[in-house]
């Protein structure tokens, strides 16, 4: 777990966290930190970053978008975290189950800090 005050965290995905996702983001962050999430679609570079500079929430944003847009984010000097997933079956012909294999944190600098999940 990181040895920081609380964290806020912006969840920016048309879809909900999963359940282990949530787990993922409370083991590292501590069980305080706080998710928001925002579902509102954006098509835009630019409008993901004024999301992301006027949510409030800019300790950490999660995002999942294509990747020219992450570039802009970072280039505008603020860092996101991203999951590292894979899908797990436990008989053939069962359905996938996502899986958080990691948490990865992507700074301004290109530089990345990695939460390997248990």
């Amino acid at each position: 777990m990181r040895n920081e005050p609380q964290t806020n965290i912006l969840w920016l995905s048309r879809h909900p966290l999963t359940e282990g996702q949530t787990k993922a983001l409370k083991a590292y962050y501590g069980e305080g930190c706080i998710i928001m999430h925002d579902a509102k679609p954006f098509a835009t570079a630019a409008e993901l970053v004024d999301r992301v500079k006027t949510v409030g929430f800019n300790d950490l944003a999660f995002i999942v978008a294509p990747l020219p847009m992450l570039f802009e984010v970072l280039n505008s000097g603020y860092p996101f975290g991203y999951f590292e997933m894979e899908s797990k079956r436990s008989f053939e012909g069962e359905k996938p189950i996502p899986i958080v294999k990691a948490i990865w944190e992507v700074g301004p600098d290109f530089r990345s800090k990695v939460y390997e999940v248990a």
